[in-house]
């Protein structure tokens, strides 16, 4: 197996895997990697203090306003370019900001995109809602009402094809992302905790993270198995259950075993539910109490829909700690969302 160094700062990580190898090739000139040194979009890790044991945040919120779903993007960018693809389209909700990150990807790279968007509560002069008529056209979304949502991916395939019969060379997103084009740029979030945890001096024994569509995680706990890392994946189920999650990642195994013709090895890993606000965007006081707790203590803003629920369910896990534990939450990102509740963050009280 071909073996060579890749520098990391002033560290030397020996690619051992070819995946790793792979992945260089792919994601090397992806529009997202803009000049940064390494192939992967990289963020710090924050120390968080008035924990029982050492707790570090790896600060994805900083990689931009769309947070980890970048890395997704960086995995879909290099496909878009590789497949010399002049239209994206896309399905998704109303208020979802990884289509607001595709629009921006798609300006950028100057391409067509379209977008079929689920109907939903009008919108509002508040938050991630402003930004919609900043990156679209009258010709780029398509609303689709709920009653018609479940075939939206049959519609997306008829739409694929008059675009295709009208001259287009058409790349399909799905929902989330969910798809192997992404998985390879997700992958880099545990190359990025693996290169860290060298310059750290020490590992992870439990890693943290939220899921929505799950990719992001399930990527973390492939890469992380790849790299026969021995952390305790833990995931927190935003969305979604258990069952639909473990069948999702076994899929995404065997998309990877296919490309890299290998078995894929999986980090250990178990799903948990949020302890309040459990159903997928919902909100309450407590959130939005932890959302002011963690900006006073931490200077670290939280989203309600997925991070703070995070960070609250990680304070519920400490009793089951073990001394020697060492602690990683994956802040994903999504503080756009925070501005779409202006009442509830005007409530606060000093």
């Amino acid at each position: 197996m071909f073996q060579s160094p890749f520098r990391f700062g002033q560290e030397v990580i020996d690619l051992r895997e070819t995946w790793q190898e792979r992945l260089a090739r792919q994601l090397e000139h992806s529009v997202l990697r803009g000049g940064r040194c390494g192939f992967w979009l990289t963020s710090r890790m924050h120390p968080l203090k008035g924990w029982s044991v050492p707790v570090w945040l790896k600060r994805d919120d900083e990689l931009g306003p769309y947070g980890s779903k970048w890395r997704k993007m960086q995995g879909l960018a290099w496909a878009i370019q590789e497949e010399g693809a002049d239209t994206i389209l896309a399905w998704g909700g109303s208020r979802s900001q990884h289509l607001l990150g595709l629009l921006a990807l798609g300006r950028e790279l100057g391409l067509d995109v379209r977008l079929l968007v689920k109907e939903g509560s009008p919108r509002q002069a508040q938050g991630p809602d402003l930004l919609w008529p900043l990156l679209t056209t009258p010709d780029t979304v398509t609303m689709i009402s709920r009653a018609e949502w479940p075939q939206v991916e049959h519609r997306a395939q008829k739409e694929q094809a008059a675009l295709t019969a009208a001259g287009k060379k058409v790349f399909l997103v799905r929902e989330g992302g969910a798809q192997v084009e992404a998985l390879w740029g997700a992958l880099t979030l545990p190359l990025d905790i693996v290169a860290q945890e060298k310059v750290l001096g020490f590992s992870f024994t439990r890693i943290w993270v939220d899921a929505g569509t799950g990719l992001t995680a399930q990527a973390l706990i492939l890469g992380l198995g790849l790299l026969q890392h021995r952390a305790q994946v833990e995931v927190l189920l935003c969305a979604g259950d258990a069952g639909t999650f473990a069948r999702d990642l076994e899929r995404r195994r065997g998309e990877l075993s296919v490309a890299l013709q290998t078995e894929i090895p999986l980090a250990a890993w178990r799903c948990h539910v949020p302890g309040t606000a459990r159903s997928f965007g919902s909100t309450n006081q407590a959130v939005f109490l932890e959302i002011a707790r963690t900006a006073r203590e931490h200077g670290v803003l939280l989203d309600p829909i997925y991070s703070a629920k995070l960070l609250m369910k990680v304070r519920e896990a400490q009793p089951e700690w073990a001394p020697e534990d060492r602690v990683l939450i994956l802040h994903s990102g999504g503080m756009l969302s925070l501005f779409g509740f202006p009442a509830e963050l005007q409530a606060l009280t000093f």
